[in-house]
């Protein structure tokens, strides 16, 4: 349910008891619980007592009406809006919309109404002050009766950001934004019924943005999917809507085949490969996102430009492997467009004068022994779902002796539009006569090929342990960070500062140090840098840092008890990552020297940001089956199983009769929110 992880005290002035009955029984169907007093778990209070307080911090105080606008319009609304004590704001405003999708009428109509002190018309008449849009091109009959009649025409991020900030804000700020589109595309989609299957795309901004595309480009947005819909947006090759749409043959593209759409100015073919070399895979949702097939592969690439390199980066990443901008000993694969070479020439001949002209990396790869890459082997990963071998006919450079210790020492080289790759130190240097012995020992190396790599047992549950620190630098202290959302124009100025890096991947994992967030929430990153006990800063300590042309302490940027009031969320203990950070340091990460079992089929939360999370805090995972045995679990400290698993299910049988404590999966979400120390025992 939509309120799954809500802990809810119903204020006794509610009303009779039936009232209050009629209250918990809605909150116990959306997934809530209600308990009989306030106390440190409780998320909610429903009152209308303008004047209650509670002296837990982090609980929310709403009135009824938050509970039935959640449970009619099926998701969790903000409880700012619904505050008793807030004021009017928009006393005097009669609003109405056009162009918003019918499921988000619902929800604009409820927050007007019930919120902020206006009055909603589904209709526009002489009344009506404001019409609600989301931007231009916008047409039709309330468009053009509103502006000749003097109405207010705002877009949708005003009623947000009144509501956001609890003030009427200036409607002159807050005009329709020209869609960034030119004449000969407003009708591109003219003739295109749009289903977006929301539930693959969480993403509420990027659901939002989607819609706003479609709709200034003349398609039409349709939340229930059926047989008038000719396009299915999807991410993965699953699900109900899939489903339906592969059985009625609805033809079912990406974001990405909306991008390009845009980009060659017409709807293009999902089958046509003249659109970008990689177009035939990111135009068609992916199989699972279970499956990390890539993972554990660092790999970077070369030769391609523009939308071919953006849409191999998002391959690579989207299966699980870690795109590196650099090129180091570390990489596991480069993939390359073209090495420019006659297949005349020896393999001998390739790695000297033919490789010369084939640029940096290669050359590099070759003297590493990194296997220098086709496409087609990332293509066919995809289409076999499964990490495909490499053998001569992915590999540019045939026979290419992969495996062998790569050379000691290195000078530091450049791929021409790629960064540059990082430099190797030697360890050791060897005496002429063990240089000429060793030169005259490889002048002639044998001939090998690529070794697969090796199956994984099936037999056992996998076994995730987190990776050991990588060792540092003895000369430097370097920085990498990971930057949260919105923080990307902090990269230059990160790297204009010495010792330090931007990691290449979202992922917050050892290697990082340092989290950079615009604010807190809880988010994957955010509960991985606690969860690591990484230093989890403000953007401030960037630009500041950059303005004194040095890194400053970072204490005074951390995300602590210097916030203003209302900086974070009043669900989210603000302490929390110096609690983490002071954790680690003194005792260790959350989950060290911790085995947790993984039985999680459900989609929130997803197992995989679970997993993640454990293994920042240098905890082991065990994801299990049904079909596990109680010998492969012995060495467990505890279980993470569904909010709603059943007593009766035999998995849960097999915990139980070894005595393997289990908590709901949410667990670990609150414990990096709520103050501690939390009390383990109300997650069983």
């Amino acid at each position: 349910g939509i309120l799954t992880h809500c802990v809810f005290f119903l204020d006794d002035k509610l009303g009779d008891r039936a009232r209050k009955s009629e209250l918990t029984q809605a909150i116990k169907n959306a997934g809530g619980k209600v308990v009989e007093r306030v106390g440190k778990t409780t998320t909610h209070v429903i009152t209308n007592d303008v004047d209650y307080s509670v002296n837990f911090p982090g609980v929310k105080i709403v009135t009824p009406i938050w509970l039935s606008d959640c449970v009619e319009t099926n998701k969790v609304l903000s409880e700012a809006l619904y505050d008793p004590n807030n004021k009017r704001i928009l006393k005097g405003v009669v609003a109405t919309t056009t162009q918003i999708p019918a499921n988000e009428q619902l929800a604009v109509a409820n927050l007007i109404l019930t919120s902020l002190g206006a009055e909603y018309s589904g209709d526009l008449h002489d009344k009506v002050t404001h019409l609600i849009a989301y931007s231009k091109p916008c047409e039709g009959d309330k468009y053009e009766q509103a502006s000749k009649n003097g109405v207010k025409i705002v877009s949708y991020e005003w009623l947000n950001q009144c509501g956001s900030q609890l003030k009427r804000l200036n409607e002159d700020d807050y005009p329709l934004k020209e869609a960034d589109v030119d004449e000969s595309l407003r009708h591109l989609f003219e003739e295109c019924v749009f289903t977006i299957d929301e539930d693959q795309h969480q993403d509420a901004i990027l659901c939002s943005q989607l819609k706003a595309n479609l709709l200034s480009l003349g398609g039409v947005i349709q939340e229930t999917f059926d047989k008038h819909v000719t396009h299915v947006i999807c991410r993965y090759s699953c699900g109900p809507i899939y489903k339906k749409a592969m059985k009625l043959g609805t033809k079912i593209v990406t974001a990405h085949w909306l991008d390009d759409c845009i980009r060659h100015r017409q709807v293009i073919s999902t089958s046509d490969s003249s659109i970008g070399v990689f177009s035939s895979a990111i135009h068609k949702p992916l199989k699972s996102a279970k499956q990390l097939l890539l993972q554990n592969c660092e790999i970077s690439v070369t030769g391609w430009q523009g939308a071919d390199r953006s849409d191999v980066m998002y391959l690579i990443k989207a299966l699980g492997g870690q795109y590196t901008g650099t090129f180091s000993k570390k990489n596991t694969h480069l993939i390359c467009s073209d090495v420019n070479l006659s297949a005349s020439q020896s393999t001998q001949s390739q790695s000297q004068g033919g490789i010369a002209a084939a640029g940096k990396k290669i050359q590099k790869a070759i003297e590493w022994n990194i296997p220098v890459l086709k496409k087609e082997w990332l293509l066919e990963v995809i289409d076999e779902w499964k990490k495909v071998d490499i053998t001569d006919d992915y590999l540019w450079i045939k026979d290419q002796i992969i495996g062998q210790p790569p050379a000691k020492k290195q000078k530091l080289s450049h791929d021409d539009g790629d960064k540059q790759i990082i430099k190797e130190t030697p360890k050791e240097t060897k005496s002429k006569g063990e240089e000429a012995k060793k030169t005259k020992e490889n002048t002639t190396p044998p001939k090998e090929t690529v070794t697969p790599p090796k199956k994984e047992n099936k037999a056992t549950p996998k076994e995730t342990t987190a990776p050991k620190e990588a060792k540092q630098n003895k000369s430097t202290n370097t920085k990498l960070f990971v930057l949260g959302s919105n923080c990307d124009h902090l990269k230059d100025a990160i790297l204009s500062l010495p010792d330090a890096q931007v990691s290449s991947s979202d992922i917050v994992d050892d290697k990082c140090t340092h989290v950079v967030l615009n604010g807190i929430k809880r988010t994957e990153k955010y509960l991985c840098g606690c969860s690591g006990g990484k230093i989890i800063v403000r953007p401030e300590y960037i630009t500041e840092s950059e303005k004194q042309k040095k890194w400053l302490s970072e204490e005074d940027f951390i995300w602590d008890d210097n916030l203003a009031d209302g900086a974070s969320p009043s669900k989210i203990w603000k302490h929390s990552p110096k609690y983490w950070r002071d954790k680690a340091l003194s005792d260790g990460c959350a989950f060290e020297n911790k085995t947790i079992i993984l039985f999680i089929t459900k989609k929130v939360p997803p197992k995989e940001i679970i997993k993640r999370i454990i293994l920042a805090g240098k905890g082991n995972v065990i994801e299990c089956d049904r079909k596990s045995s109680a010998d492969e679990l012995k060495n467990a400290d505890y279980a993470l199983v569904d909010g709603d698993a059943k007593a009766s299910d035999k998995f849960i049988k097999v915990l139980r009769q070894n005595k393997i404590k289990m908590y709901r999966a949410n667990l670990l979400l609150d414990m990096f929110t709520l103050e501690p120390p939390i009390s383990f025992d109300q997650y069983e």
